[in-house]
């Protein structure tokens, strides 16, 4: 087994954190959608800044969404597998995990057209036996190195509004999250975001036009993957 760019391989490609780092390209990467709500405006802003990415789909939001799934590979953007009900996989049987990663590759490729190359795991949690049943369905794992941290946290007690229907939630400010992913994207980074409001449509446009400030080009995981496999073996 060879350690190479955080890229695993046996007989093949296991574990994908990111590319690698002397290239000018990254990749954006959205979870759990789709969202009848916020994915087509996360596709508005993808498309008018001609960005592909890839989207990390739940199997039941797939069922419930066809064309807005395939809307979203319509337009370009890559499709992979994130679980169907976005249950943690460490804790599931070897016999659970591989008929489900089985299912919702099926119904991505019956969906969209596209068979999946990447699974990532709900929460980002694995262990041994889920490396082992993505291999067997001949997948890659596909984690990241830059998390936007743009998912929604409860907000203390005390911080709450003092009225019946306060917000007992939120996100943590756009202005953070641009400024962490810009500062610690590196070439070949993975940056995870997801398919939600608020904070991270105000973020999406900023960091995509500081990271082009950069130098920096966007692709799907899966061009990032082979890219980096090349230009690693010249």
């Amino acid at each position: 087994m060879i350690l190479y760019s955080a890229l695993v391989f046996a007989d093949g490609p296991v574990m994908f954190y990111h590319g690698a780092r002397h290239m000018n390209e990254v990749t954006l990467t959205f979870d759990d959608g789709p969202h009848p709500d916020y994915t087509p405006e996360l596709l508005r802003i993808l498309r008018e800044a001609n960005v592909k990415a890839t989207f990390f789909v739940v199997g039941k939001a797939v069922a419930n969404y066809p064309k807005l799934t395939r809307k979203i590979a319509e337009e370009g953007h890559e499709i992979a597998n994130h679980s169907y009900m976005h249950y943690r996989y460490d804790g599931m049987s070897t016999a659970d995990m591989a008929a489900e990663l089985r299912a919702v590759n099926e119904l991505i490729e019956r969906t969209t057209g596209q068979k999946p190359v990447f699974f990532r795991p709900p929460g980002g949690r694995y262990n041994k036996l889920v490396l082992d049943a993505v291999g067997n369905e001949g997948m890659v794992m596909g984690l990241w190195d830059v998390n936007a941290g743009d998912y929604y946290k409860p907000i203390p007690v005390k911080e709450r509004k003092p009225y019946r229907f306060s917000k007992r939630s939120a996100q943590r400010r756009s202005q953070s999250m641009v400024r962490d992913v810009v500062g610690r994207t590196r070439g070949g980074s993975v940056i995870l975001f997801h398919n939600t409001d608020g904070e991270t449509l105000k973020a999406i446009p900023e960091v995509i036009r500081l990271l082009r400030e950069k130098g920096y080009d966007f692709v799907p995981m899966a061009s990032l993957l082979t890219r980096s496999k090349v230009s690693k073996n010249r």
